[in-house]
This record gives C-alpha cells, structure tokens and sequence, in this order.
C-alpha cells in the first residue's frame, strides 16, 4: 500500500481529521504510516473501512481495492495477494497477523482506573512480538479509541469516568502488523468512588438525616468514627486493643463512646498522621500517602484496625520490579478531622507558631478551613487566638488591599473568610462565648438565613474596633432580604467609628444613610438609584476628610452640585439619573 496519495485524500472522504494526517505523515517510514493507517481503520470499524476503500479507489490502487472486494464476498484471494507480492506494492502487508491475545482478563476496577491482564497470543504471525496495543471504548459507544500500549502482558488504565460502563480489548503487534483483538465479553463499571468511600458517604448521609437538631458537625464525625470501630469489632473481634487509657488525655467529644475511648491512641497516631500529611515541608497534593509515612505514626496492630474499620484505605502500585502500597484516608473530611483531634491535644502556642507559619496567605488560611472550623469546636480559645493573628495575613493579601481601596462590589476570598468564621460560630455548642477577630463583613443573601444573620451580627459587634469594610445589599431578591434599619440596629452601627470601606446597595431608605456613612470612611459606594438625597446626608459626605474615593449611582443634581464644592482631585463622582 502506497500511504502518501491515501492520506492526501483522507480529508476528502473523512478517513482521518486533519490533526491525525499530519500526525501519520510525520511517521518516518512507509512501512510506520501503513501500520498507523491499518490500525486507524480498525478502530473506526465499518464507518473507517467505507472511507479507506474510497481513499484506495480515489488513489488508484486498484488491486487492493479487488482484494478488499474479494474479502468482502468471501472469494479466493490467492491470485490477488501474489500479484500484490510480485509487483511489490507493499509486501509486507501480506505478512500474517498475530493471532488474539488469550485469557484477557480484568481486575481492581475503580472509580477512575482498573487493570487488564492478558497472556501471549498462540501465534506471532511470523515476526516476533513489540508489543500490545489497548483500545476501549464506552458502552454505549461504536467507536474504540487507543487507550494505551504496553510491551508487557498487563497495564493500569486510569482516567476513566465514574460509574461508567467501558469495553476493553487488547491485540498483539508484530514488527509488520498489528494482530487479531481480544475483546473483553460484557462491559465492566467503573466505581461511584471507592467502596470504603462509599461507605462512609453513606454513613454520613444516614447520621445527617437522623442527627438530632443542635448537633455539630464535628459530633457527628465523632459519631461516624465510634460506628466505623463499632462495625469492625463486630467482624473482627480478634482486633479489639485491652490497653487502658489515660483519661485526661481523651477530649470531651470521646466521652459517651465507648470505642473511641477504648482506642483513643489509635485515634490520636491517625491525628499525627492526617497532620504531617497536611502540614510537612513534604507533604503531598493528593490525600495519598506511602507506607514510610503510614509506619512512622502507626503500629501494624493500629494500621491493620485502621484499614479493617474504613478509617483508612490502601492501593497497590505495581512497577517492573515490586509493589509499592499508597495509603489514603477514607475522605478528605475524616484527615482534616483528625487533624483537627491532634491539634486539639497541643498547647495554644504551638498551634499558633504552626498556623501562622503555614497560614501565609489568604488563601492558605481558606485551604485550610475545615480544620479550623473542628478545631473551634474542640478548643474555642485556640481559635480566637489564631483569627486574631490571621487580620494581618488577610490586610496584606493584593486582593485585599484591591477591594478596600476601590468601589468593587465584591471580594469572594474575604466572603469565604466570613463564611468560614460564621461555621466556628455554629459548630460551637459550648457555654463559652467564641470570641473571632474578622475586619470584613458581608450582608447579602445568606442572611435570609435567620441562625447566619444573627451569627454575622453578633461578629460584627464583637469587631467594631476591627471593621476594616462592610458591604450591604438590602435588596430582597439578589440582597440580604433585610433592612438597613435592622442591620444599623442589630449592629450597633448607630455611632460613629472608623471602616475604610462601605458599600451599599438598596432601595427606598436614604433617609437612614447618613447614620451609615457617619464614619471615617476612605472609600464609598451607594448604589440607590431611586433615591433622594437629603441636605443632612451631603453635608455627613462633606464632612468626611478622610474620603479618598466616591462612587454614587442615584438621582437628582443636589449632590453633584454640593459634592464639587468640596471636591478633591482623588476622588471620582458619578451621578446618574
């Protein structure tokens, strides 16, 4: 077979996209082009054989197009094949396959990998074996893709899509051909997530529908874990520990569970370990760990508990020479929980050298949220030390310093700081009064939410000498679904004080802004565009000396007439009807 002409044409009868010519034609031999021809047209089934028949026909290799047509109805193709040899068109190609792979087979499937085995083909086709081109393809699909090669008799495919159906099928390639396929019979279905996964997805979805009202999360995780050991012991009565433990070590959450009081050095070393994976100069991306770290924290008797009750699951990567097991907590909330239990265990001053050491930035401190908010719930006072350390990492942040200091609406990492703090604030279900530092404060649409308003206004009277901005959208549908009357109120925002920014969003209440915008405010934004503004209101913006940068969306020309009279060249007016 003469490849250049076919691939000229394969656009033209849509053999191959443009992207998988120029590939093929980059291939260095003829011989390498035919075999990525062939084995392209494979995969494409009938739909590739129609096109590659035109693409012969088209480029006047005739005799391969009588072949195929022989082929097709079942005719003696002898005479056809000698002259094919004998004119040397592409000898090789005549060449005998190799026959199927045997006993393909496929094993640990899981939500995003499995792995295929299979042995030698019966026959080689005359040249020795290169190697094993994988296909797959999904089942409710026609055509196979290439998914990998290997030049061994097994192989990991990973990047598959969960709780999909996929087809395997593996053939063998010679040094001319690429062989007959085995195919996998029935489809196999990749894994939702994994099972001990899935286990535990479930179990927190039951607790969370009979969870008692009032109960924290971070209850419910020591409810989850106390059911985990509880299950195991249950198959494995053999793993239950008799060592006594010492009492004042087991936090307050541990006391009416029987197991985890029982095991609580297990779940102490579990604490370490969810730590240094989190927090070490080596730590890694995923949640996978090796088993060096595993054995530095656990013994074998705790590791195999670990695995046993789900709280842990292992993986086998295998390599040309060994087997190399990866460890991973059972959910990314079961490591920041325990990483919150070893936490809980140190005194206030170590926890604050280590957050403010990894915590360096915004968006550290939000990577590192859900332990936080367990943390609040085990020790209270470590987290209004850390929040109030944390205002210093948060001004410095660019974004920031970027909202504060313009008309900018709004400033999603310093919501999510406040969400997070809002999250402490409802996790806590001790008598102590949680005392957390935040300098921005946000009332938009989760104040719907009676528990969440009433929690932001009770941080926003805590941090009244902190206030660094406060935006406010009283709008019902998009806003906060709340008065300014009641915010002003609940937030004792009736004095003056000093907030760098303000922004304001509303309708139908300017008669209250100048309570509002009695600080000493350096940037300001009013969004009331069918507002009136009263004499009382300009001569409050007037007064301001500290005003740097001014931006009014509303109506009338009172307030551009009175605001020019004392204008500056930083700031910036707009008034539109």
């Amino acid at each position: 077979m003469i490849p250049d002409p076919i691939l000229d044409c394969s656009l033209e009868f849509k053999l191959f996209g443009f992207g998988k010519t120029r590939h093929i034609k980059e291939n260095k031999g003829t011989l390498e082009k035919n075999r990525e021809i062939l084995r392209k047209v494979r995969s494409k089934g009938a739909v590739g054989y129609n096109s590659f028949k035109k693409c012969l026909i088209n480029t006047k290799q005739m005799l391969l197009v009588e072949l195929l047509e022989c082929i097709e109805n079942g005719e003696d193709t002898n005479v056809l094949e000698n002259n094919l040899f004998y004119e040397k068109v592409k000898t090789k190609v005549v060449q005998e396959m190799p026959s199927a792979p045997k006993q393909l087979i496929i094993s640990e499937v899981t939500s995003e990998s499995c792995q295929l085995h299979w042995q030698k083909p019966e026959s080689n086709g005359g040249s020795s074996i290169k190697g094993y081109l994988v296909q797959m393809r999904e089942a409710n699909k026609t055509d196979w893709i290439d998914a990998s090669t290997s030049v061994s008799t097994h192989i990991v495919i990973s990047s598959l899509k969960r709780k999909r159906q996929y087809l395997f099928r593996v053939a063998a390639e010679n040094e001319y051909l690429t062989g007959e396929f085995a195919e996998i019979v029935g489809p196999i279905t990749t894994t939702d997530v994994e099972k001990l996964e899935e286990d535990f997805i479930d179990l927190y979805r039951k607790m969370c529908e009979e969870i008692e009202p009032g109960t924290c999360k971070y209850e419910l995780c020591c409810q989850i874990v106390e059911l985990l050991l509880k299950r195991s012991f249950e198959k494995h009565p053999d793993m239950q520990q008799s060592r006594e433990q010492s009492m004042s070590d087991i936090p307050q959450c541990f006391s009416e569970h029987e197991h985890s009081k029982k095991h609580y050095l297990l779940l102490k070393a579990l604490g370490q370990l969810a730590f240094e994976t989190l927090f070490s100069e080596t730590k890694a991306s995923t949640l996978v760990f090796n088993q060096s770290m595993t054995e530095k924290h656990l013994t074998p008797e705790n590791l195999k508990l670990s695995l046993a009750s789900g709280l842990l699951t292992q993986s086998t990567e295998k390599t040309f020479t060994k087997q190399i097991s990866k460890f991973s907590f059972s959910h990314e909330t079961v490591k920041n929980f325990f990483c919150a239990l070893y936490f809980s265990c140190q005194n206030e001053s170590d926890v604050k050298e280590i957050f403010l050491k990894e915590c360096k930035s915004l968006q550290r401190i939000l990577d590192m949220s859900t332990v936080l908010v367990f943390i609040s719930e085990m020790n209270e006072e470590i987290i209004s030390s850390i929040s109030r350390n944390f205002m210093s990492v948060i001004s410095e942040d660019k974004r920031t310093s970027e909202y504060r200091t313009t008309s900018d609406e709004y400033c999603g990492p310093l919501k999510d700081i406040q969400d997070m703090y809002i999250s402490c604030m409802k996790e806590n279900t001790s008598n102590k009064e949680l005392k957390i530092c935040c300098q921005d404060f946000f009332f938009s649409e989760d104040c719907k939410e009676e528990k969440y308003f009433n929690h932001l206004t009770q941080l926003s009277v805590d941090n009244k000498n902190n206030m660094a901005s406060i935006n406010i959208n009283t709008d019902r549908v998009f806003g906060c679904g709340r008065s300014l009357r009641e915010i002003i109120d609940c937030c004792d925002l009736v004095d003056p004080f000093s907030v760098n920014k303000i922004y304001y969003e509303g309708y139908g209440e300017n008669a209250l802004l100048p309570v509002l915008l009695n600080k000493s405010t350096k940037c300001l934004t009013v969004r009331s565009p069918f507002g009136s503004w009263s004499r009382e209101m300009l001569e409050t913006l007037q007064n301001n000396s500290q005003l740097q940068a001014i931006y009014i969306l509303g109506s009338g020309e009172t307030f551009t007439q009175s605001h020019s009279k004392n204008s500056r060249e930083s700031e910036r007016t707009e008034n539109r009807v």
